[in-house]
């Protein structure tokens, strides 16, 4: 069975994705309507209360261009936040071009970046120029064969004439089984840790995985386990713990082909005072 090869950043995907996406817990309510045009024009509207009363909305609009390969992303938030995302794919074979922008809350001017990825076979390539500071240049690679995946990932900063960062990661992914040993930043500690972690498809329905660390300079060692497993067509429950003794669960329940409702909660096992106590809802309209 081949497998596509991802890039850096995706290497751990079909982990994180069960220990991360969806929760909701760190906001009160969050709201997300999705829709899309004929003509392929995409649109994302949400907001969300945190737990602090803070209200904050924001907006996404996507567009790809199928015969041009030209794509355009654009984010807004009422933090303040703006980013815009321009790729070109496949005038070169196998090559995405992509120029980059950020204005980041508070401050007047964007930040821009541009880029370049290939993929091929054998190997997945990015490199990414960020004009704003140093400039810095990041470079990530994961080569693999039958399975077995090699990655690096570092960026260099020309103003400083030093490294920022570098990563890497030896694994194994045929698809519904992968195992990952990495090193990861921590803080200003780079590669300051080790990370054993993995991930099976049991079944259609059930998916299970887990993450361990362990940080050099403190000696610390964590851990994060969590499963996904569907109940039916419509719903779904996730959980997953931590070495904090952080207890978390979330259901999603799809009411109808356009809504789907979700409820997360996340319990601190060695306090259960209120005020540890979080929970969050979540709504999602889509046409």
């Amino acid at each position: 069975m081949s497998v596509e090869l991802p890039l850096y950043k995706d290497l751990n995907k079909s982990l994180t994705d069960v220990l991360t996406e969806d929760y909701a817990f760190d906001k009160q309510f969050t709201l997300k309507v999705k829709t899309k045009t004929s003509n392929g024009l995409e649109y994302v509207a949400g907001g969300n209360i945190t737990h602090s009363k803070a209200v904050v909305g924001n907006l996404q609009t996507k567009y790809k261009h199928g015969l041009s390969g030209l794509s355009l992303d654009v984010k807004g938030a009422t933090d303040g936040k703006q980013t815009l995302e321009v790729k070109l794919a496949d005038k070169v074979p196998r090559t995405t071009f992509i120029v980059g922008a950020t204005q980041a809350p508070g401050k007047a001017a964007f930040e821009g970046s541009v880029g370049v990825e290939y993929k091929h076979d054998l190997a997945r390539v990015k490199a990414t120029v960020d004009l704003a500071n140093g400039p810095t240049i990041s470079t990530s690679l994961v080569s693999g064969r039958s399975g077995v995946l090699v990655g690096a990932d570092a960026s260099y900063n020309t103003e400083k004439g030093q490294l920022t960062n570098y990563n890497g990661a030896l694994g194994y992914n045929f698809g519904d089984n992968v195992f990952l040993l990495q090193t990861k930043t921590v803080g200003d500690k780079m590669a300051g840790q080790l990370s054993a972690s993995y991930f099976h498809l049991v079944n259609k329905g059930l998916r299970v995985g887990g993450d361990f660390g362990y940080t050099l300079h403190n000696n610390a060692k964590i851990f994060t386990l969590g499963t996904q497993y569907s109940l039916d067509p419509t719903s779904v429950v996730k959980a997953k713990v931590d070495s904090e003794g952080k207890v978390c669960v979330h259901f999603q329940n799809k009411i109808n082909s356009g809504v789907t409702f979700g409820l997360s909660t996340q319990l601190d096992a060695t306090n259960f005072s209120n005020d540890s106590t979080k929970l969050g809802f979540s709504l999602t309209f889509e046409n």
